[in-house]
């Protein structure tokens, strides 16, 4: 076969031998197109040269050699990725593989450039080793989920957040873990899995992204900001999600927190501190725009009674009814306060005057008047109410005193009536 028909560069040598007859180098016979095109010569230009003069000495010395060691074991010589130095002030050594065969007192030399090939593998190694540093370091928990939803890899840092092992999340379903009460999550992330739907609330950066508890080894529960994310996998037909878990435990915990210290422990609506607050703010509005607001100062009429009755539990039990009816009767963004023991607070927020006030008044009197049960007895009290308008030029301590005087005089009126400030009354 002529060497041309030899795609890679091929040269064929004969051994020089000095007076000892060992081999000094090596006389090249014949060259292909391929070697030709490599070295950057002509045909008749190498044959006669030895590998010597032909290569630069870095390349020379490790082939000859490899070479001799061909002649004189009478092998073959194949390596992979070998490493030389073409050029003298190279940064890096190209990589070869090269094939040395004995032909008669001389060899065959085919050789091919694989420094692509390398560095696109040493890159991918790196790239590995980077993805593994990561999965093992990253605060996140990870895991791709098939399209059954089982994961079908998960990150070792399942271990330090959830106190599983890889083992033992790899091939379930990870919404097992997830707290019953947060079972939308779940409902979510199956249609990402199954359905390939996209949840907004499940998208990475997400502003309002969806949080659930997922159950820890020791049985304990933690809460976790969730994310999903669909791919399509290298060398895959099907689609795989990636599911982002990120501990957001202690920031939850802090919200709680904050969110108790403006909260009346009882009851759970708003306390004095964020009743003040929110008035303040409210006022400040009023000085800005013509927004009218009302504040009613509450009061359970003979309240005393049942705690004197019936005791303290009964008493609280009554009162959270009471706070969970006014908070039905009045709009959301109206705000609802217990000031201590049988006392009450609503903020109108944005009414069309006293009358407006008055009606949401009547309301929350009408939702008292209804049967009151604990333990069987009806324990339904009436409601006496003061309103007072909130003015521009007035504080949250001023506009409560305000209410508190209107109240007063509801209940020195006879109770279980409605009195707006400056002696507009109505009788319920």
């Amino acid at each position: 076969m002529a060497i041309d028909a030899v795609l890679d560069p091929y040269l064929l040598t004969t051994a020089l031998r000095g007076p000892t007859g060992a081999i000094a180098d090596f006389l090249i016979v014949d060259a292909n197109v391929a070697a030709c095109e490599a070295l950057g010569s002509d045909r008749e230009s190498l044959i006669g040269r030895t590998v010597q003069m032909t290569m630069p000495h870095t390349v020379a010395d490790d082939l000859i050699c490899a070479c001799v060691s061909v002649i004189e074991e009478q092998g073959r010589y194949e390596g992979r990725d070998q490493a030389y130095v073409s050029m003298p002030a190279a940064d890096a050594p190209d990589w070869y593989d090269v094939r040395i065969v004995q032909v008669a007192d001389g060899v065959g030399v085919t050789w091919r450039n694989v420094t692509e090939q390398h560095e696109a593998h040493d890159e991918l190694v790196r790239s590995e080793a980077r993805f593994r540093l990561l999965a093992e370091n990253a605060s996140d928990f990870v895991y791709f989920a098939d399209e059954d939803g089982r994961a079908a890899w998960v990150a070792p840092t399942v271990t330090r957040t959830l106190g599983w092992s890889v083992d033992e999340v790899e091939g379930s379903f990870v919404t097992d873990l997830v707290h019953p009460d947060d079972w939308d999550v779940v409902v979510a992330l199956r249609e990402v899995t199954a359905l390939g739907a996209e949840v907004v609330a499940l998208s990475p950066g997400a502003l309002n992204p969806v949080i659930a508890r997922l159950r820890q080894k020791d049985g304990h529960y933690r809460w976790m900001s969730v994310t999903a994310t669909r791919v399509q996998e290298l060398g895959s037909q099907s689609q795989s999600v990636v599911v982002g878990m990120r501990d957001v435990d202690q920031l939850v915990a802090t919200i709680a927190l904050a969110e108790r210290s403006q909260r009346d422990d009882l009851t759970g609506l708003a306390n004095r501190p964020y009743l003040l607050e929110r008035m303040e703010k409210l006022i400040g509005e009023c000085r800005r725009t013509s927004d009218q607001h009302a504040v009613l100062y509450c009061d359970v009429d003979y309240f005393k009674e049942i705690n004197d009755t019936y005791g303290h539990a009964v008493g609280d039990e009554v009162l959270r009814n009471i706070a969970a009816r006014i908070r039905r009767s009045v709009r959301e963004s109206d705000v609802v306060a217990r000031l201590g023991g049988d006392e009450f607070v609503v903020v109108l927020q944005g009414v069309g005057g006293p009358a407006d006030a008055e009606a949401v008044a009547a309301k929350i009197q009408s939702a008292m008047s209804e049967a009151l049960l604990v333990d069987g007895i009806d324990l339904s009290r009436s409601f006496s109410i003061g309103v007072a308008m909130v003015r521009a030029d007035s504080t949250p301590d001023r506009v409560l005193r305000d209410a508190d005087a209107a109240l007063y005089e509801a209940k020195e009126g006879g109770r279980d009536r409605t009195v707006t400030h400056r002696g507009h009354a109505v009788a319920s």
